[in-house]
């Protein structure tokens, strides 16, 4: 919910529902655009992939998650393929994502860009059958949709586990910072969040002056580990004063 009152301007915050709700019709009504690509618009895909993925030395050891996307556009030879095939190419891509392999990661976004090209940007004798326009633009929708229910899921799951981790302790105090640490988490591997989305996230594990305050006063309460700790500096200082007197 910070997040979300952080990016939208507007009261009204769509819940988790309505978006996959939405993100459904989208790709429904991508499908019902009844679009397909010729043979020759996958060859043009699969061979401005290899030219460009041979320039930067692709090899399918170094670039797993790459290599697989091209063994699917390379099985398509010869076939019409739908707008919904394709679409399932380019996640198979981004499924290949491999975290810190950079050689591979640019390979997959090439990959990507040459299909969204194609689907955004199709030639007259690209398109078998369907609307390309109207098909592209409720397919661009969809997966839009998607990557917020994604975001949403990941921020959502890294709320709940640090609730439980905080309830586990015993110790209420404790899941603000144990939200923070899993938020932190989130923006070491940002993959998908939007620079504003990234600054809300930030926003979070920093903490406004008042949350911080209020976090200082948590600590301090009888029930939070911080007073304890508190009191047991404060103890042994009596007790020193005690023994000097004597």
């Amino acid at each position: 919910s910070k997040i979300a009152g952080a990016l939208s301007k507007s009261p009204s915050i769509p819940t988790r529902d309505a978006l996959v709700t939405a993100k459904n019709a989208a790709y429904d009504a991508a499908e019902n655009a009844g679009v397909a690509y010729t043979p020759q618009a996958i060859q043009r895909v699969g061979q401005k992939v290899a030219t460009e993925l041979a320039d930067m030395g692709f090899d399918p050891a170094l670039q797993p998650g790459a290599a697989v996307a091209i063994k699917r556009i390379t099985d398509l030879a010869g076939q019409n393929v739908t707008l919904k095939g394709l679409d399932t190419i380019r996640k198979v891509a981004s499924n290949g994502f491999v975290p810190g392999n950079k050689s591979n990661n640019l390979a997959i976004s090439k990959i990507i860009d040459t299909i969204d090209d194609l689907i955004e940007n199709p030639q007259a004798s690209d398109i078998l059958m369907g609307n390309g326009a109207t098909g592209a633009a409720a397919i661009k929708q969809a997966r839009a949709l998607a990557s917020r229910v994604s975001k949403l899921d990941r921020v959502d799951e890294a709320v709940s586990r640090a609730d439980l981790r905080a309830s586990s302790t015993g110790s209420g105090g404790n899941a603000d910072n144990a939200t923070r640490q899993n938020i932190r988490r989130l923006l070491e591997k940002p993959r998908g969040f939007s620079p504003d989305e990234r600054q809300a996230l930030e926003t979070i594990v920093r903490g406004s002056s008042g949350q911080n305050a209020l976090r200082l006063a948590g600590k301090l309460s009888p029930s939070g580990n911080g007073l304890m700790a508190a009191l047991g500096v404060g103890g042994a200082m009596v007790t020193n004063l005690k023994v000097a007197a004597i």
